[in-house]
């Protein structure tokens, strides 16, 4: 953001036109891209509205997508049928076909559950997940939210990797 000219002060008003009015408005909308896009950041600078273009980087301070949280995860993910989705009443989900060492096991995720939700935020493909673990870094815990084919609705809290 100060590469593109945002100061301390400033207000952001909106992300690629769509307004933000909370701190969780504007998470939720930089969440909707990755390192690397390039998004229009609306501000207010002393009452003056301006605009600035800004290319999204990761943690590190780069634009790759960091892809080495999803491996600590240690699963395989795959898509969840319309008609799953129709039974439990879900709109979104990403469902765990295969488990072997990693994060979601040792929080005691099985094979099916199907992830809704990744710290508050709603995941339709593994690079949703993808892109909210990079964005999460490594330092803090993940809440994950979701429920089996059964009906039971579950959460799980991954620990910190560092």
């Amino acid at each position: 953001a100060r590469k593109a000219g945002i100061r301390e002060g400033d207000i952001i008003v909106s992300i690629n036109g769509n307004s933000v009015n909370t701190s969780s408005q504007l998470q939720e909308q930089i969440g909707k891209f990755s390192p690397g896009n390039e998004i229009a950041v609306g501000y207010l600078r002393k009452g003056e509205l301006k605009e600035a273009k800004i290319v999204l980087r990761n943690m590190k301070g780069d634009t790759s997508i960091v892809k080495e949280p999803i491996s600590v995860l240690g699963a395989v993910f795959g898509p969840v049928s319309d008609k799953v989705k129709e039974k439990l009443q879900i709109d979104d989900g990403v469902q765990v076909d295969n488990l072997t060492s990693g994060k979601l096991k040792e929080a005691g995720v099985k094979i099916g559950f199907i992830i809704t939700d990744v710290n508050k935020t709603s995941v339709s493909s593994k690079e949703d997940i993808e892109r909210i673990f990079s964005q999460s870094g490594s330092k803090k815990p993940i809440l994950i939210e979701g429920v089996y084919p059964n009906g039971d609705y579950s959460y799980y809290v991954l620990k910190p990797v560092g």
